[in-house]
């Protein structure tokens, strides 16, 4: 095995790198973890039960002692201990790339701006006996199942670090400026981004989205067969929406059935189309895709409904960490807006997102560590008040609000600024509208 005897460090003690940890040692090299942070008991012990050295409260240059790193994907490749051991030729790996060895089968690939989570699951949901593996599933490294299909939602960050990557079908749903603390530029993202197609052939497939003219200006340089999909206009070859029938063109012709209409379906037909296209590709017949879609419901905190009081509907999309997804949110309202914005901008600029606010929102409420920003820069629009903390923000954005509104939350920004992570956040924003409507206030 190649792994035997090898001396490994592994950057962080997150989901992926305590998986990356039981990968190792199963193989049987020897590893090293190191964490920035302080790590809790919990961790600790199972590092101990693993047999893994440690350290914890920062790297240090025993990171460095190793033939291999394999690194969290959050860690930029700029920073110690990664961007040094690139220097000196230590081989950087991520912990997708380590479960990719060990599978066998066709992996379905997700990435873009936005959408990510919603297709993947769509995808696992239309293929029943399919493998929900990376971000958003079981960490691949780990996964019991050696065969099958896999599917797999992709960060640009674990893009970024791939080396060898080759799925039989590549989604990219859209692109816009995000992560740029990590990428330090747009196109260096955008890139990152690419890579998902960068080793595939002409026997595999991309599949991309014909109404984002970002995504279009790439598609030239994809060396796989490419298939585009679209809300707005017929494509081909591809898949597309048109008086309430989804049409798919390909090879085999051109086949067209009627569009299951639901609540859920209703709202994510930009993630339905290329996940029916992948579930198609793969072999699963239309009539059984359709009957599938009709039991789809959505994610939690992506454009998740959360309740209605008083005639105002309150809406949970905490997912929205970049504008380009809070833009996709507004779009879907057919109510005024009173949306709560704001965290931690990743170095994003949030003045794209004023066509929107002033096309959509009655009034806004700034939380995060930038609500002053947000309050100086929105000001001229609507009004924006400042709340302290998630519970003020609920509060005042019902104050605002008149019956047949919406209260949105759909934040822009990271969460890390005042929350654990964007389920942290969304979860504090479901509990203040609960407690709003219970009279715990």
């Amino acid at each position: 095995m190649r792994w035997t005897g090898r001396q490994v460090t592994v950057l962080g003690a997150g989901v992926s790198g305590l998986a990356a940890c039981q990968f190792l040692i199963r193989q049987g090299a020897r590893v090293f973890l190191s964490d920035a942070k302080t790590l809790d008991v919990g961790v600790r012990t199972k590092l101990q039960d693993f047999g893994v050295a440690f350290e914890e409260g920062g790297h240090t240059d025993l990171t460095l002692r190793c033939d291999a790193m394999v690194v969290s994907p959050g860690i930029p490749p700029f920073r110690f201990p990664v961007a040094k051991a690139r220097r000196i030729e230590i081989t950087v790996y991520t912990e997708v790339e380590l479960g990719i060895e060990e599978i066998r089968g066709p992996i379905i690939a997700v990435t873009g701006t936005n959408g990510k989570s919603t297709v993947a699951t769509l995808i696992h949901h239309l293929l029943p006996f399919s493998h929900l593996v990376g971000n958003i599933g079981q960490p691949l490294s780990t996964y019991p199942h050696r065969e099958g299909i896999f599917v797999m939602e992709l960060s640009s960050f674990q893009l970024a670090y791939l080396r060898r990557f080759r799925p039989r079908i590549a989604i990219l749903l859209n692109l816009a400026p995000d992560h740029l603390d990590w990428h330090r530029s747009v196109e260096a993202y955008y890139q990152a981004k690419l890579r998902i197609f960068q080793d595939q052939t002409p026997e595999d497939e991309a599949i991309l989205n014909a109404d984002d003219p970002t995504v279009v200006s790439y598609a030239d340089g994809i060396p796989s067969k490419t298939f585009w999909f679209s809300t707005q206009r017929a494509v081909h070859p591809g898949i597309y929406l048109e008086n309430h029938h989804i049409h798919i063109e390909d090879v085999r012709g051109h086949l067209q059935v009627p569009f299951p209409r639901t609540p859920a379906t209703d709202f994510y037909q930009e993630d339905l189309l290329p996940a029916i296209l992948a579930a198609y590709h793969m072999g699963e017949p239309m009539d059984a895709i359709v009957e599938q879609l009709k039991t789809f419901h959505g994610l939690p905190h992506r454009l998740e409904y959360v309740l209605e009081y008083k005639g105002v509907l309150f809406i949970n999309d905490s997912k929205a960490t970049n504008p380009h997804a809070t833009r996709f949110a507004l779009k879907k309202m057919d109510a005024p807006v009173v949306l709560i914005l704001g965290g931690d901008t990743k170095g994003v600029d949030l003045s794209e997102l004023r066509e929107a606010v002033h096309e959509k929102v009655r009034a806004l409420i700034a939380i995060g560590e930038n609500r002053s920003k947000i309050a100086e820069d929105f000001g001229d629009l609507v009004d924006v008040q400042t709340a302290d903390s998630m519970r003020e923000a609920v509060q005042k954005a019902f104050r605002i609000a008149r019956p047949g509104d919406i209260v949105l939350l759909s934040p822009a920004c990271a969460s890390f600024d005042w929350f654990q992570n964007y389920k942290d956040r969304g979860r504090q924003f479901r509990d203040a509208t609960r407690d709003l409507v219970s009279g715990r206030f």
